[in-house]
C-alpha cells in the first residue's frame, strides 16, 4: 500500500513539474539542460505533454526559407523509392485538368493533428494541379482537443466524445481518431470551410437521413444519399459553409469530407496526438474505413510516440506490417510512403541533495534514432518508400540546432508553426522530385527552396504578450539590483 502511494505521487509529481526549475541551468551550445550535481534521476516518457501539447500561435506567414538553416541537410531531401512504382499516381495527376482527381492521406500524430505541415504540402499541391477541396474535416474541438486553424466544425447537440489515446473509448471509434456522438436522435453540425464546396460526404457509424441544411440562416436545396460510410450530400450551388440536420439514433460521427465537382488534389490529414502505428490497428478495419477517401497514396508519419516507451525496432516493424497490409487489402491500387520521425528530446527529472523540488532537464531522445532505422529497414525490404526526415532535419544532434532557431517548440518534442511549413515544404519538394523522377513534368509553380522569402511575422498579441514579460523581467532584475546595493 506504501508503496502504490509512493508511485501515484511521484507521477503527480512529473505530470505537474515546471518545465524548467530555477535551480537548472542551461547549455545553449547544445540546447539541452544539464545540473552538476544529483542524487537520483528519473528519466520520463512525457505523456501528457504528447497527448495535450501546446503548439502556440502561428504567424501570418506560412514561408520559410530552409536555406537559412545551414544545418538541413538538403541532399538528403528525396524519396527513396525501395522499388516501389509510382507511375500509377503520375498518369492520375496528368489527367487532373479533365476533372481527375488525385486522393492523398496523410496519417499521423501529434505533428499531423494542427495541420502545419500537411497544410502547408496541401496548399504548394493545389496550386500546381488544382484543388478538389479541403477534403476531411474532423470534429477535434468537439472531442475537446487541438483542431486545425483553417476549418471550423460546431455543434448545439450534447455529444458523448472519443479520442483515440483516451482508452477505454465511450463511444465507437471510427478511423480518424475522433468520434462524437449526439445524445439524441435529431443532431445538428455546423461545418465552417476555407474554400466552397458542393458536395458534403458524412463519415459516421451509421447512415443517417438528412432532414434539413441551410447556409447562412436560409434554406438550400440539396440531394442526399445514404451510403455504407454514413451519408453524402450534394448542393445546387457551392458553399462555403452549411448547418446540416441529421436524424440517427446512436449515431458517431467521425468527419466531414468537404469536396469541389472539378478535378485536382484532394490531401486528407489524419492526426492524433499520441499515435503510433499500433494505435490505429487498434481502431480496426483501418484500410476499410480508408476506402471512401480513395487514396492513390497514404503516407504513414509516426514512430515518435513509439520512441518514449520500450518499443524494440522488431516490434515497431510488426505494428508497421500490420497497418500496412490492412490498408493495402482493402485499397490495392494504393501507394505508401512512410516517413521517419526527426531527431527529438525528452524530460528527466532530477532531485538535488537536500531539496524537496525536483528539477526537470532534457536530454536527445536516442530511441528516436532506432525508429528511424527500423522503418527505414522496413521499407527497403518491403519495397515500400521512405521519405528520411530524419537524415533531412539534420540527424543526431539536429534537436539543439531546431531548438535555437526557434523551428522546435520549448517542449522539445513538437515543433514551432515555422517549423511544420517548414517541414511541409522539404516534404513537398521530396514528392515532386519523386514524381519528376517518375515522368511528371515540372510543375507550374512548384516551390524553390533557395528562393528569399520574407520572415514570419509576430502577430500583434504575441508581441503585447512578449512586451509585459519583458516588463517583468527588467522589473525583477532592477529590484535584486536595488537589494545588492
Amino acid at each position: 500500500m506504501i508503496k502504490h502511494l509512493i508511485t501515484i505521487s511521484s507521477l503527480l509529481i512529473l505530470t505537474t513539474s515546471p518545465i524548467l526549475a530555477d535551480d537548472a541551468s542551461t547549455d545553449d551550445s547544445r540546447g539541452i539542460t544539464t545540473t552538476e550535481v544529483s542524487e537520483k534521476s528519473e528519466v520520463s516518457d512525457d505523456a501528457e505533454t504528447r497527448i495535450n501539447p501546446n503548439i502556440g500561435a502561428p504567424g501570418t506567414s506560412q514561408s520559410v526559407n530552409a536555406s537559412k538553416y545551414p544545418f538541413l541537410n538538403l541532399s538528403a531531401n528525396h524519396i527513396r523509392m525501395n522499388g516501389a512504382d509510382w507511375s500509377g499516381i503520375v498518369e492520375k495527376i496528368n489527367t487532373l485538368s479533365d476533372s481527375g482527381r488525385l486522393s492523398v492521406v496523410h496519417i499521423g500524430d501529434s505533428h499531423i493533428q494542427p495541420d502545419g505541415n500537411t497544410g502547408r504540402v496541401r496548399k504548394l499541391l493545389q496550386a500546381d494541379y488544382g484543388s478538389a477541396g479541403r477534403g476531411l474535416m474532423t470534429p477535434y474541438r468537439l472531442a475537446g482537443t487541438n483542431n486545425p486553424l483553417d476549418y471550423k466544425i460546431t455543434s448545439t447537440s450534447p455529444l458523448l466524445t472519443s479520442t483515440l489515446m483516451r482508452m477505454p473509448w465511450p463511444t465507437t471509434m471510427g478511423f480518424t481518431g475522433i468520434s462524437v456522438s449526439p445524445q439524441t436522435a435529431n443532431s445538428q453540425f455546423t461545418i465552417k470551410s476555407p474554400e466552397e464546396f458542393d458536395r458534403l460526404n458524412v463519415y459516421a457509424s451509421t447512415s443517417p437521413d438528412v432532414t434539413s441544411v441551410t447556409s447562412d440562416g436560409v434554406k438550400i436545396d440539396y440531394s442526399s444519399e445514404k451510403t455504407d460510410y454514413g451519408c453524402t450530400i450534394a448542393f445546387d450551388k457551392p458553399v462555403a459553409g452549411v448547418t446540416v440536420n441529421l436524424h440517427a439514433p446512436d449515431i458517431c460521427v467521425y468527419g466531414f469530407d468537404a469536396r469541389r465537382n472539378n478535378g485536382g488534389i484532394l490531401y486528407h490529414s489524419i492526426g492524433n496526438n499520441g499515435a503510433t502505428f499500433g494505435s490505429y490497428s487498434l481502431i480496426g478495419n483501418m484500410g476499410r474505413h480508408l476506402k471512401p477517401l480513395q487514396p492513390d497514396l497514404v503516407i504513414l508519419a509516426l514512430g515518435t510516440n513509439e520512441a518514449f516507451g520500450r518499443t524494440t525496432g522488431a516490434a515497431l516493424q510488426n505494428s508497421i506490417d500490420r497497418l500496412v497490409k490492412d490498408i493495402h487489402n482493402h485499397n490495392p491500387e494504393a501507394q505508401i510512403l512512410l516517413i521517419t520521425p526527426s531527431e527529438c528530446q525528452r524530460s528527466v527529472y532530477t532531485r538535488r541533495r537536500k531539496r524537496r523540488r525536483r528539477v526537470r532537464t532534457y536530454q536527445v531522445n536516442t530511441n528516436v534514432a532506432k525508429m528511424r532505422d527500423a522503418i527505414i529497414q522496413y521499407g527497403e525490404e518491403n519495397r515500400i518508400a521512405v521519405y528520411d526526415f530524419y537524415q533531412v532535419a539534420g540527424g543526431t544532434g539536429a534537436s539543439a540546432k531546431w531548438l535555437q532557431n526557434k523551428l522546435l517548440s520549448g517542449d522539445r518534442i513538437h515543433r514551432t508553426w515555422a517549423g511544420y511549413y517548414l517541414e511541409g515544404e522539404l516534404i513537398y519538394s521530396a514528392l515532386i522530385n519523386a514524381l519528376m523522377n517518375e515522368g511528371l513534368s515540372e510543375p507550374p509553380h512548384s516551390l524553390n527552396l533557395r528562393q528569399e522569402t520574407p520572415p514570419t511575422k509576430v502577430s500583434e498579441n504575441i508581441k503585447k504578450a512578449s512586451h509585459k514579460n519583458y516588463k517583468k523581467r527588467t522589473s525583477k532584475k532592477k529590484k535584486k539590483s536595488r537589494r545588492r546595493r
